[in-house]
């Protein structure tokens, strides 16, 4: 009843149309489907980076897990959500090892504790922007913090030219950044839309656990940027993920954020597909421009 009651007070905000609050009659496919017709309708949404901290062996991360897949179908027609699962590590004990768990994450969580002076780190953690941290599954935060990002004017960050060579990944970013924010780091994860698990020890045993946007890889590329050069040169990074073959049907997702983990001042996501160039079998994300 609490995911229910998230997604009416959603559509309570003058966001415009939501569909998120469809799927519970008609199927994540009619979602889907309603999510691309908002979008068509308003194409210019603000785009919002979501960073979920959680972990499978957590019993309290599994309502904020939910609630990050109804952020995913996009119910806020002016708003591209972008969302990430991040899976921290601490919590592999009680004989559950979390497939998707990262030390990397769990330090990037962290950096998050010190930037919001917090005691400790905790999950489940939810990040908006880099400006808002709460509990993943309060609510009211949630949507006070979707309020705040409507008001942003991000840098229009695009994903162009994105190919899959072996292990590699090579992506550009749309031309014409501003000039300020100076300082920014730019990040590149590659994301698994979907995946599930049947938890079979720890606090979640017997449990089956639905995951969107879980972060399979994620990687600072270069050093510091200035957001004037961000689109002068292909950018890559090594793409090999553990457990994959290869990357079709992956999301690249990029972001831009200030240094030491500040605002998140662009973002956009792409969905890497199959396809085969001149000299050989390639991967791109056909809805990036390229």
């Amino acid at each position: 009843m609490r995911t229910r009651g998230f997604a009416w007070r959603l559509n309570s905000i003058a966001f415009g149309p939501l569909v998120a609050v469809l799927g519970m009659w008609l199927g994540p496919e009619c979602v889907r489907a309603a999510a691309q017709q908002a979008a068509a309708v308003q194409p210019n949404r603000v785009p919002v980076l979501i960073e979920l901290f959680t972990a499978e062996g957590c019993s309290s991360c599994p309502p904020a897990d939910d609630l990050l897949g109804q952020l995913d179908r996009q119910p806020v027609a002016s708003e591209k959500l972008i969302v990430l699962s991040e899976h921290v590590d601490y919590w592999n004990h009680d004989g559950w090892q979390d497939r998707f768990s990262s030390p990397d994450i769990t330090e990037r969580q962290k950096e998050y504790q010190y930037v919001f002076k917090l005691d400790d780190v905790y999950t489940p953690q939810m990040i908006v922007n880099g400006t808002d941290q709460m509990n993943g599954a309060d609510v009211k935060k949630i949507e006070a913090a979707l309020q705040k990002a409507i008001s942003r004017h991000p840098i229009p960050l695009q994903i162009t030219g994105v190919h899959v060579n072996g292990k590699s990944v090579t992506f550009s970013l749309r031309d014409g950044m501003p000039a300020t924010p100076d300082n920014v780091n730019v990040y590149a994860a590659l994301v698994d839309p979907e995946d599930t698990t049947r938890v079979r020890a720890g606090e979640n045993n017997g449990r089956t656990l639905q995951h969107v946007g879980v972060v399979r890889k994620l990687q600072r590329i270069g050093g510091s940027w200035h957001t004037q050069d961000l689109g002068k040169k292909p950018l890559t990074f090594n793409g090999e993920v553990s457990g994959k073959p290869g990357l079709d049907g992956v999301r690249l997702v990029v972001f831009v954020q200030t240094k030491q983990l500040g605002p998140v001042v662009g973002a956009d996501e792409c969905l890497i597909m199959s396809g085969k160039a001149d000299n050989g079998p390639v991967s791109t994300c056909p809805n990036s421009g390229s």
